[in-house]
């Protein structure tokens, strides 16, 4: 009889006390220790579903509010510590490095890095000069998603060239003026040799990333300044060597002269591959990137401005059963996928007060919807 009143009471208990599961907390973190540079590069795959919320005061901001998870870094050595996160497809994920654990975002104005996405890419970042010492990595998200239900992290000790599939140059749509920059494929390397560019890919290479927000049309135009041989691709899928069949576009050139494509794309990430015809790459071009948008958010009478009458237009729309909204979509301003009153009052805190503009719920600056 005593035997079974013990067996119960450990059974209650153990009900009351359900297993740490590694991870969850500051408390519970998994352990990664780094004693040479041998150990490097480290590939976990995890997730954070069911891991719980524990992280809700970072520096990730709203990226900090879905279910997260926590390594502890232990390296005996210096290094640059390059941390690099595929979220699989899971949107709106982000990661954070401090040496404490939580981070407090009232006593802190900001940790050691930090690194956010809306779109499911793959997205890292570089910690220099981490010395020996413990460091804690937090992955998390957006309250919407609630968690990642896939990803794999990856820690090496390099700089991340800026221009790889990892970490490519990124290039926000719509924006209030074209963009334009000054590149080089010249000591990149060759990452992509098997796309619809055919022999014009066998150079070296440098990558763009298109985070388009809105439907519309985007055109991008090369000046190789002479150079001859120069190409472009715009692609859905950033795995080097390249498939003919991922590619969505392309343009190339045999004459040093300009040249560009054009085409409409729906929201999502797209990726725009420099190129070359001959194995050495592009000492200097210029690349312009313009963007027609389907329609401006917020702008729901379809005038092309963003005003007061557009709020009318929603309240009409929602109350009394007016006009909609021309697309529907222009009046769902703070991107829950519904119009209704709270859209009107986001553009009359925009248009009165100096508010976020329509669409930008993650305060960056650009219309997320």
């Amino acid at each position: 009889m005593r035997f079974l009143i013990i067996i119960s009471i450990i059974a209650i208990y153990a009900q009351s006390c359900p297993a740490q599961v590694e991870g969850n907390d500051c408390n519970n973190p998994i352990i990664i220790n780094i004693n040479d540079i041998y150990d490097l590069p480290i590939v976990i795959d995890n997730q954070t579903c069911g891991q719980g919320n524990d992280i809700s005061n970072s520096c990730l901001g709203y990226y900090d509010e879905g279910e997260d998870i926590v390594f502890q870094i232990n390296t005996a050595i210096d290094l640059t510590l390059a941390v690099m996160l595929y979220p699989h497809g899971t949107e709106r994920t982000g990661f954070y490095l401090d040496t404490e654990c939580p981070f407090n975002n009232e006593e802190d104005s900001e940790c050691l890095k930090s690194h956010t996405t809306f779109q499911g890419v793959p997205h890292g970042t570089t910690l220099f000069e981490a010395d020996p010492g413990t460091y804690y990595l937090i992955i998390d998200t957006w309250p919407g998603p609630e968690c990642i239900p896939s990803f794999t992290l990856i820690l090496d000790n390099y700089w991340i060239s800026p221009g790889m599939c990892i970490l490519p140059m990124p290039v926000t749509l719509p924006r209030s003026e074209p963009y334009n920059s000054v590149f080089y494929t010249t000591g990149e390397g060759n990452t992509f040799n098997n796309t619809c560019l055919g022999e014009f890919d066998e150079g070296e290479d440098m990558v763009y990333m298109l985070d388009v927000r809105h439907p519309g049309t985007v055109t991008c135009q090369i000046d190789p300044l002479g150079e001859p041989n120069s190409s472009m691709h715009l692609l859905l899928d950033c795995t080097p060597p390249g498939d003919p069949l991922d590619c969505i576009a392309y343009s190339i050139d045999s004459l040093g002269q300009s040249h560009g494509l054009s085409v409409h794309l729906d929201p999502g990430a797209y990726y725009l591959n420099m190129d070359t015809k001959e194995p050495q790459g592009i000492m200097t071009a210029f690349l312009n990137i313009e963007f027609e948008p389907d329609y401006l958010c917020g702008d729901a009478n379809g005038d092309g401005a963003v005003n007061i009458s557009d709020a009318v237009r929603i309240i009409n729309y929602v109350f009394i059963g007016g006009d909609a909204p021309d697309p529907l979509e222009s009046g769902d301003v703070n991107c829950d996928h519904e119009v209704n009153v709270s859209d009107a009052v986001w553009i009359v805190n925009y248009v009165f007060i100096g508010g976020a503009i329509p669409g930008d719920i993650n305060s960056d600056g650009w219309p997320e919807c």
